[in-house]
C-alpha cells in the first residue's frame, strides 16, 4: 500500500504557475472623417446645411 504524505514547500515550487492575466493596453482612437478643409467635398458640406434636407434624395 502506498503511503501518502502531506505537500510540503518542495512540491509547491514544482508545480507549474499560473501564466499572469494579460495587461489591457490603450489603443489610440482614429479620429473622425474631417468636416472642414481638404479632403472634403462641397457635396459633402451642402449635405450638412439645415436646408439641404431630402436635397440629394432623386
Amino acid at each position: 500500500m502506498k503511503q501518502i504524505r502531506a505537500a510540503g514547500p518542495d512540491d509547491r515550487a514544482a508545480l507549474p504557475r499560473p501564466e499572469p492575466e494579460p495587461v489591457p493596453v490603450p489603443v489610440p482612437v482614429l479620429a473622425g472623417a474631417p468636416h472642414e478643409g481638404p479632403g472634403v467635398s462641397d457635396r459633402e458640406l451642402r449635405a450638412e446645411h439645415p436646408s439641404a434636407v431630402n436635397r440629394f434624395r432623386r
